[in-house]
């Protein structure tokens, strides 16, 4: 095996400190996701300016491997491991001072959500929302119920990896909506990379953020929109898959709130919803309408019709058992729409 010495080290470390780090900060990786950024293509100019010839791949992986580690210690690391083996994170030395006096009686948005939610719950702009429901729990009819009921009070826009144009229009079909409807010119067909598209001054919906290889891309999304949402006037609607409850060889039930990604989806969202078929609840709510009503663990029980509209929605116990509520208000069919 050829020895290159500190000359390879050093360019291998020149490139993944400027061109490798800064491209992934947030994001998990490990030292084959470093080799595959560049290309074996794409390394091949580090032999090229020591006068030519291939490349060792072993002595390559090997340099890859040492600057990883070595960028893990110093004075000022810029790498430090995390809990998968082999795995690195860039640390982020960033800090923004929060100007809480400029902050005091911010107001919150004026949202209207299925279920009535915002009787319970209210966001601030740059707020996130993530909806974590099962396979056919009515994920896309939450969020359609919700863009329809904010369309002529903000500008709205869909994200849609779910559905083509002919499946989305079919199912906004049964709300019975005007022709002038403003959602029938703002869904937009996208399977990834949310946070380059998504408008920070609006009222956005991803439905849905999957993953391709680990659950941890989930994780990464999120941040991703979190960080683009930041200083922003509007908010963003998330959904994410989850899985069903299931018996142990006891035949108790093992429940599963959150979605695919466990804890890692629950720290930047403001509100947390869980869709089980036929249940809704809410799982984190960090700003109360109400002072005195706490939200969290809220759950209602709820019909589907036409794929669509829900009905018979009831608020329920922990044993199931209806709770009465009072009436709700009326609300202005098509209120006058509000400008950013």
């Amino acid at each position: 095996m050829t020895d290159w010495g500190d000359g390879l080290y050093a360019k291998v470390a020149d490139r993944i400190r400027d061109l490798f780090i800064p491209a992934h900060h947030g994001q998990d990786f490990d030292s084959l996701k470093v080799l595959r950024f560049f290309s074996w293509d794409g390394w091949q100019p580090i032999k090229d300016s020591d006068g030519g010839g291939e490349i060792d791949k072993a002595d390559l992986r090997f340099n890859v491997s040492k600057v990883l580690d070595n960028l893990c210690h110093g004075g000022t690391p810029l790498l430090k491991r995390i809990g998968r083996r082999g795995y690195f994170r860039v640390i982020d030395y960033e800090l923004d001072t929060m100007d809480l006096k400029a902050a005091r009686g911010a107001p919150t948005l004026d949202l209207r959500w299925p279920f009535a939610l915002e009787r319970y719950v209210l966001l601030y702009a740059g707020n996130l929302t993530v909806v974590a429901g099962t396979s056919n729990s009515a994920k896309s009819a939450f969020v359609n119920d919700f863009l329809v009921k904010n369309m002529w009070r903000h500008d709205t826009h869909l994200f849609s990896s779910d559905m083509a144009a002919e499946e989305l229009a079919d199912r906004l079909e049964p709300l019975e909506l005007s022709e002038d409807a403003p959602i029938w010119n703002n869904c937009h067909e996208r399977t990834s990379d949310f946070a380059d598209v998504i408008r920070p001054d609006s009222i956005n919906a991803v439905d849905y953020v999957e993953y391709v290889e680990n659950v941890v891309e989930i994780k990464q999304e999120i941040e991703e929109i979190y960080r683009r949402m930041k200083g922003g006037r509007g908010m963003c609607l998330i959904t994410i898959q989850k899985k069903g409850d299931e018996k142990n060889i006891k035949g108790q039930i093992i429940k599963h709130p959150l979605g695919y990604g466990g804890a890692t989806t629950l720290s930047r969202p403001k509100l947390y919803i869980t869709l089980d078929p036929s249940t809704l609840s809410i799982y984190k709510a960090k700003k109360r309408a109400q002072r005195e009503v706490n939200p969290n663990g809220k759950t209602w029980r709820y019909g589907l019709v036409q794929g669509a509209r829900f009905v018979s929605i009831v608020e329920i116990d922990n044993d199931g058992n209806e709770i009465a509520q009072p009436d709700l208000p009326a609300d202005k069919d098509r209120p006058a729409r509000v400008e950013f």
